[in-house]
C-alpha cells in the first residue's frame, strides 16, 4: 500500500511540479505613414515576466527595419523561451542607424531618445503556455510615432499589441 501511495506522490510531483517553459515568437507590423520610409535599427528584443526579477533577451533578427515596408503584413523579430506564465514587458533596443524618407525623397536621421541605451517599452499583459508558442504583434504605427521639430525628426514610438 505504501508504494502504491508514494508511486501517486510521485506522479502527481511530476505532472504538477515540473518547472515549465513556452516559447514567444515576437512580430512587428505596421499603420500607414505619410512617408517613403521608416527605417528602425533592432539590435535588441527582450522581455520581462510577471514573476522573475529580470530582462531575458531574445534571439532577435537584427537588422534595419523599413516599417512601411510591413503594411498589412507582419514579421518575426525575435523568438526564444521564457518560463510559463504572464509576460509584463517587452522591450526593443535600437542601434543608431534609423532614418527617415520623405516624400520628397530626401533622408534624415531619425533621432530616438533612449532607445538606444535601454530602449523602448511595451507594456502587455499575455499569458505564455509551455504547450502553445505565444505569437506577439507589435503594431507600431509611424504617422504618430515621428515628429519633425526645427527640421530633426523624432521616434517616439506609438505601438499596440495586436
Amino acid at each position: 500500500m505504501k508504494t502504491i501511495i508514494f508511486m501517486a506522490l510521485a506522479l502527481f510531483c511530476l505532472i504538477s511540479c515540473k518547472d515549465g517553459t513556452g516559447k514567444i515568437n515576437v512580430h512587428l507590423t505596421d499603420a500607414p505613414g505619410d512617408y517613403q520610409e521608416v527605417n528602425i535599427d533592432l539590435k535588441e528584443v527582450k522581455v520581462k515576466m510577471e514573476k522573475g526579477s529580470g530582462w531575458i533577451d531574445l534571439a532577435a533578427n537584427k537588422r534595419v527595419y523599413n516599417l512601411l515596408a510591413l503594411r498589412n503584413v507582419d514579421t518575426l523579430i525575435a523568438t526564444g523561451s521564457v518560463p510559463a506564465g504572464r509576460i509584463k514587458e517587452v522591450r526593443l533596443v535600437l542601434g543608431n542607424n534609423n532614418s527617415i524618407k520623405l516624400n520628397d525623397g530626401t533622408v534624415h536621421p531619425l533621432q530616438t531618445p533612449s532607445a538606444e541605451h535601454s530602449g523602448f517599452k511595451i507594456k502587455i499583459n499575455k499569458k505564455v503556455d509551455d504547450d502553445d508558442p505565444a505569437r506577439l504583434v507589435l503594431d507600431f504605427d509611424a504617422l504618430l510615432s515621428v515628429t519633425e521639430a526645427s527640421g530633426k525628426y523624432i521616434l517616439n514610438p506609438t505601438i499596440v499589441l495586436k
